[in-house]
């Protein structure tokens, strides 16, 4: 019903959604509704939650439901807030236990965790835990607890380090949490068992390596929300790896993912296929690797491609030439076998 409205413009999309067509997103009870920041889309997407009960018999809650509001003037603000029964919220807030925020995320934003964490061990006090007892507990609900965030997070060093500290104290010394007592270095623990470790996971290789995992998910799910999202609003028409590192665009978890492409890309290579999906000079798609790295800016004039230029494009409308230089004879190569098997 809310996408259709927004089609009927009983409301209008909010101005990032609209190339899209994206008007909510829902998780089991809770919606979060994204619409453009007028009284007249607030009435029609009303209109829409009365039609909703109509038929379903299901009122949504707008004592309970709060209202957020960017770029937006401070009369424009208190106008809407006057008319309609909502309370104003602002960010960083908590949405399904993960922080939504537009700056850096601090320790003070992991605090909440930290203490799910103690309250988890505070609660096997009275339990008699061997250090095999201690170490199963460990490898299994601690580091639960913290796959969640770190799976959508890079998190702070500081937190990183306080969960290790609760961590290396409760091996060693049980609830009482006495960091004094620890017998062998953390990361020595984290080692894999056949190195002489016990096997944990170090938490710093973990976030690394999920971060390594949405930027999978962003050259590979194509059909993904929100990696239609990031294309449209963030790369729009190049590719993930031809962004520029030092772009304003985007929130803070953007920019780091920017910064982990150094060490990602060497972990990707590209099925080419038709080859309309694959980006010449970006994407590792033959032989010779990611060609932008090997030939950097002057490649586009080298080859005469240009650096926007898809595989299938430089199939179709590329003919070969001679130079000088062996790397780019071995590229005119790659691409005369590709078009064999085109």
């Amino acid at each position: 019903m809310l996408d259709k409205g927004a089609v009927e413009k009983r409301f209008g999309y909010h101005p990032r959604c609209r190339n899209m067509g994206l008007t909510h997103l829902c998780f089991a009870d809770d919606i979060m509704v994204f619409s453009a920041g007028s009284a007249h889309s607030l009435e029609g997407v009303l209109a829409i939650f009365k039609d909703f009960a109509a038929f379903s018999g299901l009122n949504i809650s707008l004592e309970k439901s709060t209202l957020f509001m960017a770029s937006i003037s401070s009369e424009t603000c208190a106008s809407i807030l006057a008319r309609f029964p909502f309370d104003s919220g602002s960010l960083p807030v908590r949405y399904l236990g993960l922080p939504l925020m537009t700056k850096r995320m601090t320790l003070a934003d992991c605090l909440p965790l930290l203490e799910k964490i103690r309250s988890r061990i505070s609660s096997w006090k009275n339990r008699f835990l061997s250090y095999a007892g201690r170490l199963q507990l460990l490898n299994s609900v601690i580091s639960s607890l913290t796959n969640f965030s770190i799976s959508a997070f890079r998190l702070p060093r500081a937190c990183i380090r306080e969960i290790e500290q609760i961590s290396a104290a409760f091996l060693w010394s049980g609830t009482d949490l006495n960091p004094h007592k620890a017998k062998v270095a953390w990361h020595d623990v984290c080692k894999p068992k056949s190195e002489g470790g016990l096997g944990l996971r170090s938490l710093v290789d973990v976030n690394k390596i999920c971060c390594f995992k949405l930027i999978w998910r962003l050259v590979s799910a194509k059909h993904s929300l929100w990696v239609n999202w990031i294309q449209n609003n963030l790369i729009r028409t190049g590719s993930f790896w031809s962004v520029k590192a030092n772009t304003t665009l985007g929130s803070w978890m953007w920019k780091k993912l920017l910064k982990y492409r150094h060490e990602a890309k060497e972990f990707f290579k590209m099925e080419v296929f038709c080859g309309r999906q694959t980006s010449f000079w970006y994407d590792h798609w033959c032989s010779l690797g990611q060609l932008h790295g090997l030939l950097g800016d002057r490649g586009f004039i080298d080859l005469g491609i240009s650096s926007s230029c898809s595989v299938a494009e430089a199939l179709s409308s590329h003919r070969r030439r001679s130079h000088r230089d062996d790397i780019l004879n071995d590229i005119e190569e790659e691409l005369e076998i590709s078009t064999q098997f085109k």
